[in-house]
């Protein structure tokens, strides 16, 4: 695990933008941030190797605001935020970030309150825990707004961080959200056009793979809406064990 999180947090790709490579797949993306307060690639958010459900998106969005890993904190400092961002100071009520100057942050994130959601369809418990119900991984690592140079990155990303970050990876369920990363996982994997996939052989573990529109997006994203009945039926019978 340490491995692969100092490998993405100093990927060269990243080093190659920072220095000025114009012609770097992700010079775009990188040279979204500040680079004194450069906020550094996401790994992955959660129990990576336990949580039974991945989250899949494009790329993470970046408050400058929030207390987030930077070049200057320890690699212990890294393991946890990333591995226990939800269950400790870094997210207040699994809805909080944690800003610089100390205080929580008043809106929280819409993003995750609407994978819970979807998640809950699927694990139908009282309370879903974000960080141990799923873990949240995205295609491209390094942080924008507005998915801000992923249509450059994406395919670079996913060659050099998805199958290693998958192998790391217990999940049974993969749900991938967003037109990108959709598209991008069915040309890496050779997928056919549809929405749900048994046992694709993913990080070396066969998985159930489904595809959903953006949970922020204008499409309807409920899975009632976008997978069958038995589709649904089956990913609620492998997590039953979990509830």
């Amino acid at each position: 695990m340490r491995k692969l999180l100092n490998d993405i947090c100093n990927c060269n790709n990243l080093k190659k933008s920072l220095d000025g490579d114009k012609s770097n797949c992700c010079y775009k993306i990188v040279n979204t941030q500040n680079k004194e307060e450069f906020q550094l690639p996401e790994p992955w958010n959660g129990d990576l190797v336990n949580a039974p459900i991945m989250i899949i998106g494009s790329n993470p969005s970046i408050n400058e605001d929030e207390f987030y890993p930077e070049y200057a904190w320890s690699e212990e400092a890294k393991l946890d935020f990333h591995n226990n961002r939800f269950f400790n100071k870094w997210v207040k009520d699994q809805k909080y970030v944690l800003l610089k100057d100390g205080n929580y942050a008043t809106k929280s994130v819409a993003y995750w309150n609407k994978i819970r959601a979807r998640v809950k369809e699927i694990l139908p418990k009282d309370e879903i825990f974000m960080g141990q119900d799923f873990s949240l991984v995205e295609l491209v690592r390094c942080k924008s707004k507005k998915e801000i140079g992923v249509k450059n990155a994406i395919n670079q990303c996913l060659n050099n961080f998805f199958e290693k970050t998958l192998e790391k990876s217990n999940c049974e369920i993969i749900i991938c959200f967003g037109k990108k990363p959709e598209k991008a996982l069915k040309k890496f994997y050779k997928l056919e056009d549809k929405k749900y996939f048994e046992k694709i052989k993913i990080g070396g573990k066969d998985r159930v793979l489904v595809f959903i529109p953006h949970p922020c997006g204008s499409k309807p994203q409920k899975l009632e809406l976008n997978l069958s009945f038995e589709e649904i039926s089956k990913m609620k019978m492998i997590l039953k064990k979990y509830l």
